[in-house]
């Protein structure tokens, strides 16, 4: 299918930048919707998303001095019933007490959180998501219509969608996937959610959400559509497009290579705009390496190892250097791969290849 034009915002078109750290749906795009917005109804609820979703980076605050230190990796599932707030949710299912769930939303969260669990567990040996079996709750049907998923630093929160441009954001595996890394990121680099470094940590989250879908339909790099969130939007677009930033929905913003880097003081300094830049340099690296082998095979454990090592401060040079460095201990052909995918870019690592034939 050949990917839509992208229609770039007006110029004049307000990014309130208002968004809770490590919310699915950036702020932009909810605002592109509400310019759109048909009824006063569908208005409202997405005002009340754009307004909820502010109000909920305030709670991750304090939500993170209550970190978890160790647990038993157990998947739960509670009804926030409509409320912005965990307090007082009804338990629906638990992987303790057992049973098949039958709501629809249950059965996404409890498959599509397993399918990260055990994907983290599988491919890279990490007990959840801080590597000591960290318990995974997740609340659904939280808010009104919210049109919004997020990693609040102890939890998952799900909004239903607001019916006219969103569907549950239950049902998306690479979304609950891409969340649940950001409890991953909290845990080990913990990128500072801050412009390129913030690109990072929300492009380190798009990686391993679309590694994880691959893997649990067992796709290969060819056999994927790179796209995140697909499912999401009622008329079948996608949130992002890590094969070709720009394209995963009429008027999306990201930039796909570095002669188109945002720079801009919303978004917080534009960390979902920008993350499409080391997005596609992961898919051209995986490609480069084999369209027909498995990313998660081949350079997934390249990013997966640097990311986690990276400074809370990292930019985009140091992040592709230390790919790249990675890369190499490999051999040859996973550090070639990593370079053109950098290079895809418009972002040269500062080692080259001769550099490695004489050390």
């Amino acid at each position: 299918m050949k990917p839509r034009e992208p229609r770039r915002f007006d110029a004049h078109f307000n990014f309130s930048g208002r968004c809770a750290a490590f919310c699915i749906v950036p702020p932009y795009l909810l605002e592109h919707l509400l310019s759109k917005a048909k009824t006063a109804e569908h208005r409202r609820k997405l005002l009340d998303s754009i307004n909820l979703s502010s109000h909920v980076r305030g709670a991750r605050t304090v939500a993170l001095a209550r970190k978890q230190t160790h647990g038993t990796a157990q998947i739960s599932v509670y009804d926030a019933r409509h409320r912005e707030t965990s307090s007082g949710a009804a338990l629906l299912w638990s992987e303790a007490k057992g049973g098949t769930p039958t709501d629809p939303d249950v059965k996404n969260v409890v498959e599509f959180t397993r399918a990260t669990r055990d994907f983290y567990r599988e491919v890279f040996k990490r007990n959840s998501v801080d590597g000591k079996g960290y318990d995974l709750r997740s609340y659904i049907h939280f808010g009104d219509g919210w049109d919004n998923a997020q990693w609040d630093g102890t939890q998952m929160d799900y909004g239903d969608g607001d019916g006219v441009e969103f569907n549950s954001f239950t049902s998306s595996v690479d979304v609950i996937g891409h969340e649940l890394t950001h409890g991953v990121t909290q845990y080990t680099s913990d990128l500072e959610y801050q412009a390129q470094s913030g690109a990072l940590n929300e492009s380190f989250s798009d990686v391993m959400g679309t590694m994880i879908k691959q893997y649990h339909l067992k796709q290969n790099v060819a056999g994927a559509d790179w796209l995140i969130g697909q499912g999401l939007f009622k008329n079948g677009d996608a949130l992002r497009s890590m094969k070709q930033p720009g394209t995963a929905y009429d008027g999306d913003p990201q930039p796909a290579d570095m002669s188109h880097y945002k720079k801009t003081t919303q978004d917080s300094g534009g960390v979902h705009l920008n993350s499409g830049i080391p997005n596609r340099a992961f898919y051209e690296a995986c490609n480069a390496f084999g369209p027909q082998k498995n990313a998660w095979e081949t350079i997934g454990p390249v990013w997966y190892q640097t990311f986690i090592h990276l400074p809370a401060d990292a930019d985009f040079q140091t992040a592709a250097d230390a790919t790249f460095t990675r890369a190499k201990l490999l051999g040859t052909a996973q550090a070639q791969a990593v370079q053109a995918g950098w290079a895809a870019v418009k972002i040269d690592v500062k080692v080259t290849m001769e550099a490695i034939a004489v050390t």
